[in-house]
């Protein structure tokens, strides 16, 4: 395996992000394109990766140089995914939760929300991030889930600990090099989301299934495909909070990925597999890709 070197260029890391995206996993895995691996170990690594090795180790490498050169999104993700749920238990019964990343939120995106039980949202800082929009998203968030967390790296937090104490939420550090996570500071826990939010979240036939089953109705009298939108989103209103809740974060489960889908083969693609929202065919066609030797005739 090729050691990670003390310096990259920043084009390098650029490059080999892209690697990790869904774009460039889909393409491998439909249609077993390794142009764009090939073109990188030619242009950065082919002394390392001439021969002899798979294109898995090729992931392997880039990952690591990654993690200990550029910090983005994904790297902080796909940590948290594989040590930092374990580390900061923020749900119960961990392995029953079910997870999301990038949870649409009307005009804005949480980068990573849990269900189980109750509902967790998550807003990830990176040192390549400003918080010129924080407050707008936190204050999104807010309307949405049980509690909410700022994710930022050890050396931002004197930055965002006024954004934490001011709008009441969790404040998390993190450090890529030993992998780990640290709460800095707990989330108030809030009893429901705001019901007129949760009908922008939630897709048709989900908040149709919370107003059905609390109701014991099929449908509603009067309904039109016109109208739908304003009945269910009356009928939901009037559930009491308690119930709303346990309803909202039920069918938030059926749609995200549990935990126990992650595995520790292969533990740097979580973060890719997750925003794919990808099933075990996938998976295992991804990883027999990875099994070719690497080829650059």
């Amino acid at each position: 395996m090729a050691y990670v070197r003390l310096k990259y260029s920043r084009d390098a890391l650029r490059d080999y992000a892209q690697l990790l995206t869904r774009s460039e996993i889909t393409k491998l895995v439909n249609e077993e394109d390794y142009s764009t691996l090939n073109y990188f170990i030619r242009t950065y690594d082919s002394s390392a990766f001439s021969s002899g090795k798979s294109y898995g180790d090729y992931y392997y490498y880039i990952y690591d140089v990654l993690r200990t050169h550029y910090g983005n999104e994904y790297v902080v993700k796909n940590e948290f995914i594989n040590y930092g749920l374990l580390q900061l238990g923020l749900c119960s019964d961990c392995p029953a939760i079910h997870i999301f990343s990038e949870f649409r939120i009307g005009d804005v995106i949480a980068d990573l929300a849990l269900f189980n039980g109750h509902s967790v949202g998550i807003e990830i800082k990176t040192e390549l991030d400003s918080p010129t929009r924080l407050c707008y998203q936190l204050d999104r968030y807010l309307k949405v889930f049980n509690s909410v967390y700022i994710m930022v790296p050890e050396n931002c937090l004197s930055t965002y600990r006024s954004f934490a104490m001011e709008y009441q939420v969790g404040l998390i550090s993190y450090n890529l090099q030993t992998r780990s996570f640290a709460m800095e500071m707990e989330a108030y826990q809030r009893p429901a989301p705001n019901p007129r939010q949760v009908m922008e979240v939630l897709h048709t036939s989900e908040y149709k299934e919370i107003v059905h089953s609390y109701y014991g109705i099929d449908t509603i009298e009067g309904r039109t495909d016109f109208n739908q939108f304003a009945l269910y989103g009356e009928m939901l209103s009037k559930l009491p909070p308690n119930d709303l809740n346990s309803l909202f974060v039920s069918v938030l489960k059926k749609r995200g990925i549990p935990v126990t889908f992650f595995k520790k083969k292969r533990k740097e693609l979580n973060q890719a597999l997750l925003a794919l929202h990808s099933d075990d065919v996938f998976r295992e066609k991804l990883y027999r890709q990875l099994l070719q030797p690497i080829s650059l005739q």
